[in-house]
């Protein structure tokens, strides 16, 4: 067998693969003799067709179509012996011909991660995880803000206001006197102050920022003479009454608010007792960001103390993770599918997987870097591990087959050795994860581990693969 190879991409090999003509011929004649038994031929006994007749019957190319997938099979085998390489991310058929028999395949080789001693000298500075008193008020002051309604205010206006006003404004003439040309007259003129948004002419939102309700004002304003405005070099003098101003109004801290930020339609308890949950609550949310942000600062570290390289394939492949873990989540969101997703974004699903790509692209450099990580460090789980999420599985196997049944659904063992395999990885990355942040910090910091972990967003994954486990 001949081969001929050169580098496609990073980590991507293109193999051409000539197989030695008695082999190929052997092929078609297992292959001839095969279909012999069961194709019909005149003047001859079904099953006792001779090759070289099955051979003209069906042609040299059919045949060789129906030996192809074998032969194609035993072709990478035997590069892949030759060159060493004992697995592959992918490999696809590119190219054939059959005169004389080649194929050329696109081989993928499985990313490469090689950590350098150095990573052990790696260190970040441990972040503060309870919340500051500073914190604490802005979080206060935005659960206030954000729980508060629009409504008559009795104070100056003020950016993001909506004012009611009587207005009447009319041009002047080139001595600055008052014409008899109306330009705007309103007993309820609405108005939204907004920053971005700056009313015409210019100036008249500064002129109508800190009025109150009752109060009346007048002033002049121009457009300028290179304005685009169909008023350019016009000047026009405004006389208002302020009607009403709408603001948002922020809500009052009490155990009224507080009993519907944790989910009470009313209270039943102590304005105090309220915030003594709240604020534990507020606390393991930083610590949990901050040791995530920790985290990624230690892999990003982690990261130029390695050698890594993968291949397209690869990238894909995180994609294809990352919509589906999406995908699950949007399900948790009331949201049924990707597709109903995409069209509130007014995306097409092309877009979103580009856009998508980076992120995705992040989550396999992490996950190869952990995986390195836990392999360098021999980081192992504790004794027991595999017996107790054994005994889990084993329980949770019978309501899943029920709950996902299906013509194909597997054997409960099958199942149950499928939980088991994805909740060792998981608890293994989670040891890993706590082993690099001890490490980067000196023994600050440690992540909680899952047994010790309340419910999260990595939950709702976890659901979706043991429910591709139940489906096989």
């Amino acid at each position: 067998m001949k081969f001929q190879t050169a580098p496609a991409a990073n980590r991507e090999i293109r193999v051409t693969v000539e197989p030695d003509p008695k082999t190929v011929d052997s092929a078609l004649a297992a292959v001839g003799n095969r279909l012999g038994q069961t194709i019909n031929i005149p003047g001859f006994r079904k099953g006792k067709v001779p090759y070289r007749v099955v051979e003209r019957f069906l042609g040299r190319e059919a045949l060789l179509e129906e030996a192809e997938p074998a032969l194609v099979e035993q072709a990478v085998g035997a590069y892949m012996r030759s060159a060493g390489i004992e697995a592959v991310e992918a490999a696809s058929l590119v190219e054939r011909s059959t005169d004389p028999v080649q194929w050329t395949f696109l081989i993928t080789l499985e990313p490469y991660v090689s950590l350098i001693d150095t990573y052990r000298d790696f260190r970040i500075e441990p972040r503060e995880l309870e919340p500051t008193d500073e914190e604490r008020e802005e979080f206060r002051q935005q659960t206030m803000h954000q729980s508060g309604e629009r409504r008559t205010v009795d104070r100056p206006s003020e950016w993001g206001d909506t004012l009611t006003l009587t207005v009447r404004s009319v041009f002047l003439d080139e001595s600055g006197e008052p014409t008899d040309e109306v330009m705007l007259e309103d007993d309820d003129w609405i108005v939204d102050l907004d920053e971005e948004e700056p009313l015409s002419p210019p100036g008249l939102d500064e002129e109508l920022l800190g009025v109150a309700t009752g109060q009346e004002r007048a002033f002049v304003l121009s457009w300028p003479e290179d304005s685009s405005s169909v008023h350019a070099g016009r000047s026009v003098k405004f006389e208002i009454s302020v009607k009403d101003v709408e603001g948002w109004v922020a809500a009052e801290w009490d155990a009224a608010l507080l009993a519907r930020r944790l989910g009470e339609e009313e209270p039943q308890r102590t304005l105090a007792e309220y915030e003594d949950e709240l604020w534990a609550e507020f606390a393991r949310r930083k610590s949990a960001q901050v040791l995530n942000e920790e985290l990624n600062t230690a892999l990003e570290g982690l990261e130029s103390h390695t050698v890594l390289e993968y291949g397209r394939v690869s990238v894909e492949r995180a994609v294809q993770q990352f919509v589906e873990r999406q995908a699950a989540g949007l399900r948790t969101m009331g949201i049924r599918d990707l597709q109903s997703y995409l069209r509130i974004l007014g995306m097409t699903e092309e877009e979103y997987l580009e856009s998508s790509r980076p992120v995705a692209e992040q989550d396999l450099r992490q996950n190869l870097l952990l995986w390195e990580f836990i392999e360098r460090e021999k980081i192992e789980l504790p004794a027991g591990t595999e017996e107790r999420l054994r005994i889990a599985a084993e329980a949770e196997a019978p309501g899943l087959l029920n709950q996902y049944a299906n013509d194909d659904s597997p054997d409960p063992e099958v199942v149950v050795e499928r939980l088991v395999e994805l909740r060792l990885a998981d608890e293994l990355r989670n040891v890993g994860r706590d082993g690099l942040l001890k490490m980067v910090t000196d023994g600050a910091h440690s992540l909680p581990l899952p047994e010790d972990a309340g419910g999260d967003e990595a939950d709702v994954e976890h659901d979706e693969e043991v429910a591709a486990a139940a489906q096989g």
